[in-house]
């Protein structure tokens, strides 16, 4: 990969499979403080009003901490969906449904690209085949203009702009962006290269959960 010379860093990483019974797949991630638990449900069967004659219809719940969800949740749980859909093959299970349900349980930072992670380590455990696996990377751009990784709530508060980079496991291709506030073309170019580094490494801690729990996906 390009200027592998870059330095990123990442909160520490921690992830529990298996953690509900009644799900097909469910995962508990943490990201530093930020924590986001995530289940799959399927396939089960469709509504009417939502059958799909060639493909598996996909369903995504965002619930936040506590309260309603709100406009931001909405577009946070439409994110995932649309990521989510196109890494599973959902050609192979036509005339039915996954549901695939995000939990926010503590967001210190990063909440969008840590539920992202945990949702593809729920589907992982739930057996259901993709065609690719995903990382995604938060990040800021802070006053100076420096691009930080996947920053906490204390450095965000000094955010000009935030990025939420996914990135798929085949090519390391940009498959779905969220950004928010002021970013130049260089920052942009800045933390697409320092994300892609970080999401390399996200990959080789997902080989490392895989190969420990085996047995139980």
């Amino acid at each position: 990969m390009e200027n592998n010379s870059v330095e990123v860093t990442r909160r520490n990483l921690k992830c529990e499979m298996n953690v509900l019974k009644n799900p097909d797949g469910s995962a508990l991630l943490s990201q530093g403080e930020t924590v986001y638990l995530a289940a799959v449900y399927g396939p089960i069967e469709v509504k009417m009003q939502k059958f799909q004659i060639d493909k598996a219809c996909i369903e995504t719940s965002y619930k936040p901490k506590s309260g309603q969800s709100c406009v931001s949740d909405r577009i946070k749980e439409n994110f995932i969906k649309n990521i989510c859909e196109a890494a599973l093959l959902t050609s192979l299970h036509p005339r039915t449904a996954i549901n695939i349900v995000v939990q926010e349980m503590q967001d210190c930072g990063g909440g969008l690209a840590c539920a992202v992670n945990a949702a593809c380590l729920a589907l992982i455990n739930s057996g259901l085949s993709m065609e690719y696996l995903v990382a995604a990377v938060s990040c800021m751009i802070d006053e100076d203009g420096e691009v930080i990784v996947d920053p906490d709530n204390k450095q965000l508060q000094g955010a000009q702009g935030t990025m939420t980079i996914v990135f798929d496991n085949v090519l390391c291709d940009i498959i779905g962006l969220h950004t928010d506030g002021l970013i130049s073309e260089q920052q942009h170019q800045e933390a697409v290269t320092k994300c892609r580094l970080c999401a390399e490494q996200f990959f080789v801690y997902l080989r490392d959960v895989v190969c420990r729990y085996a047995g139980t996906i």
